[in-house]
């Protein structure tokens, strides 16, 4: 019989778990000082989850160098059935290579539709960025995504690589970017503008792009360009620590009052 909602923070417990048999999967190994040996093990384990609908995997917290996630694109491409999938790798020291290895896993997800990414704090520069989106882009059937970036050493470049892979989820209606704490100019800001301007299929939108170096052209740019999302029933948008003055932020919030069509607004500027 199929196993669904187990949970696990313990390896060896879950290594010894009927894998074949599981469909909703939560393993927590938050904080457990995990060494390469021990994630290829896991990564093994989860290759033997066929059934897999759902899988909640936390690696928050374990010093994660560069290539450990090896194995992981073979363990999920086993994954036929993975809808939704939720991955933190928070508090961790995840490389370049590592995130082209989850941008080919990612393409190979056909079925994927929910997907979660924390790399919060994991200096990630632009050719990290730019791996991710390679296989983000191949997401056709994405329609929910939450990518928490903060804290990293995210650039123009990254954010408008960021924008393409977006522009090509073409059913995407909810969007959570959390880009805080990085190094994001107007170039980059406008870089997101392709997924977004004119798009009817965006219905919940959160974007958290506090404390970068966003000056006047980027601000106006991408609030005109959320104007253009005639759908958009929820915004939370944070755009407070940039490089603003108090005239364009009155100038900002008077424009984003034009959508008080939505069911849900918070703007923090």
């Amino acid at each position: 019989m199929l196993q669904k909602n187990q949970h696990f923070n313990n390896l060896e417990h879950f290594l010894n778990s009927s894998l074949q048999l599981h469909t909703d999967l939560q393993i927590d190994l938050r904080s457990c000082n995990l060494v390469r040996q021990n994630l290829q093990n896991l990564f093994s384990g989860i290759t033997e989850c066929t059934q897999l609908q759902i899988l909640n995997l936390n690696l928050e917290s374990n010093k994660m160098g560069k290539n450990s996630l090896v194995g992981f694109d073979t363990a999920l491409v086993k994954c036929l059935k993975l809808q939704s999938l939720t991955l933190n790798l928070k508090f961790n020291k995840v490389s370049q290579e590592d995130l082209q290895i989850l941008g080919f896993t990612l393409q190979k997800l056909a079925a994927l539709q929910n997907l979660a990414i924390n790399l919060e704090q994991n200096t990630i520069k632009v050719k990290g960025i730019q791996n991710l989106c390679q296989g983000l882009q191949k997401c056709s059937n994405l329609s929910n995504l939450t990518l928490n970036l903060r804290t990293n050493q995210t650039s123009d470049e990254g954010t408008q690589s960021l924008g393409s892979a977006l522009k090509k989820c073409e059913k995407l209606s909810s969007i959570s970017l959390n880009l805080q704490f990085n190094l994001i100019r107007d170039n980059g800001v406008l870089g997101l503008r392709s997924a977004l301007e004119n798009n009817k299929k965006i219905l919940n939108l959160s974007l958290n792009l506090e404390i970068n170096y966003i000056g006047e052209k980027g601000a106006l740019g991408l609030v005109n360009c959320l104007l253009s999302c005639t759908n958009l029933n929820s915004l939370t948008f944070y755009f407070r620590y940039n490089s603003t003055n108090q005239k364009l932020k009155a100038i900002l919030r008077n424009k984003l009052l034009k959508l008080m069509r939505l069911v849900v607004q918070r703007v923090y500027l």
